[in-house]
């Protein structure tokens, strides 16, 4: 009895040597072993630089696998359009009235790397027209070439686009520094333009412009002539980020409108600017113009004649940019004096009015002014335009994009 009891403890229990056997020990797994780093595809040839995968800006996907994709970095499209309504009367005549599409433009520019291409076409007419067309190319930080079509730097007015300034154009004084005086617009030519890097902003602007004759063609000049050029030099500075000082010079063959023979005649000018641009507040224009003119009264005389001119556009603007809606009320004033040795040939003109709507989106002007000349002025002084007194009443609608 006792045997059998034994043997069926012993079968119960594990052997102890087989309890307190060592255990065996399960292999270390190998470390695991690192992934290759994924090599990101090389981008291909047509892709702008900084884009990392297909999924980038969707103005780069419209043709992806093309390579007109990149040809969309630095496109930049935009435009104006005029449309004015002005009732006028030319001394003591009858006042009359047309609605005019004073201006339908469109801007075209185009960035890549150091080279700017510029165009400008005006198609008000019903024909496109050539405004500017010019290519500029930065030769260093501060220095850059331009050469094709576009505005001489004189005048601080002139050269302000329309959309900026509040009035409905420039005054009559545009039509005589353009067409008569020829001393400022835009002409066929090449300039230099250096930018310091001062607190002042410092610029200068050097360029050669091929003058016109009579009819307003291309003047062709001899090696005593200059070869037809005009030259004109603009320095300006920025002592506030809202203000800008100017002063130019420019030499010009001009002609006086009963000879075929041109003369180089001399202008010069100063000017300063005042806009606020983003913020309510005073705008301003303000310029003086002297020099010499082959414009005379009496073509007879063999004395120099000698010009002087002002003009100035201020405007007090309601409501800033956040608010998107303003009202700005302007006025402005301009003189010229064509021969200063003459009496009673002077011309003034003054304008006032107002001007609101929806911030460089869309606007409303409406203007008032007033013209008188002298007995004695120059006929030819302003080209094609009437140059005759005037009272006018313009309401004007303009919108860009």
């Amino acid at each position: 009895m006792k045997r059998f009891t034994s043997l069926c403890l012993l079968a119960a229990c594990p052997p102890v040597a087989a309890a307190q056997a060592p255990a065996t020990e399960e292999p270390t797994p190998p470390p695991p072993t690192r992934a290759a780093p994924r090599t990101a595809p090389a981008p291909l040839p047509f892709e702008p630089p900084g884009r990392s995968s297909p999924s980038g800006p969707r103005r780069h996907r419209l043709q992806e696998g093309t390579a007109a994709t990149s040809a969309l970095d630095g496109l930049e499209i935009g435009g104006r359009v005029f449309v004015r309504e002005t009732f006028d009367a030319l001394e003591n005549g009858p006042w009359t009235g047309v609605l005019d599409l004073n201006s339908v433009r469109l801007n075209v520019r185009y960035e890549k790397k150091r080279l700017t291409f510029v165009v400008k076409l005006d198609a008000a007419s019903g024909n496109a027209k050539l405004r500017d067309g010019y290519l500029q190319l930065r030769v260093t930080d501060q220095v850059s070439v331009r050469a094709g079509r576009f505005r001489m730097p004189a005048s601080i007015i002139e050269t302000t686009s329309r959309w900026t300034l509040p009035t409905v154009d420039r005054g009559f004084l545009s039509d005589v520094f353009d067409d008569g005086l020829e001393v400022a617009g835009r002409r066929v030519g090449t300039m230099a333009i250096w930018k310091g890097t001062h607190r002042l902003a410092p610029t200068l602007q050097i360029g050669a412009f091929q003058s016109r004759d009579i009819t307003g063609d291309a003047q062709e000049g001899t090696l005593a002539q200059r070869f037809g050029l005009d030259g004109v030099a603009r320095g300006s500075l920025t002592p506030l980020p809202e203000l800008e000082l100017e002063v130019w010079a420019s030499t010009r063959l001009a002609h006086d409108g009963t000879s075929a023979i041109p003369h180089r005649e001399w202008a010069t000018g100063a000017g300063a600017a005042l806009d606020l641009d983003d913020h309510a507040g005073p705008r301003a224009w303000a310029e003086l113009t002297a020099g010499s003119s082959a414009l005379d009264a009496t073509p007879a005389s063999t004395e120099r004649v000698h010009f002087g001119s002002a003009r100035t556009i201020v405007a007090w603007r309601l409501g800033a940019r956040a608010k998107r809606w303003y009202l700005e009320p302007f006025v402005s004033g301009s003189v010229l004096d064509p021969d200063l040795a003459v009496a009673d040939d002077i011309v003034w003109e003054t304008a006032a009015g107002l001007n609101g709507g929806q911030w460089k989106r869309w606007r409303v002007q409406l203007q008032l002014e007033m013209r008188q000349t002298g007995a004695n002025r120059p006929m030819e002084l302003a080209g094609d335009l009437d140059l005759r007194d005037r009272r006018a009443a313009t309401v004007q609608i303009g919108a860009a994009f």
